[in-house]
């Protein structure tokens, strides 16, 4: 099961419309995003979670990353 995704309805409108310029248009390594977006829960800016990062935004993490071994 993959996991869920949620984007504001305004990231994907810019998405969207750069998968649709001439540059993307016809890109397959593109095709796992576009599959990605269309399975979204897309929900308006004012109504995004406080834990989730939107496009132009920053974010800052108060905890050091730790090292996994997958091995």
């Amino acid at each position: 099961m993959k996991p869920s995704i949620i984007v504001s309805s305004s990231d994907l409108e810019r998405l969207e419309g750069l998968l649709t310029l001439p540059a993307f248009r016809s890109r397959g390594d593109l095709d796992g995003l576009r599959e990605e977006l269309e399975r979204a829960d897309v929900r308006e800016p004012e109504d995004m979670p406080a834990d989730v990062i939107t496009m132009n935004s920053r974010a800052a993490s108060s905890r050091k990353a730790r090292a996994v071994n997958t091995n």
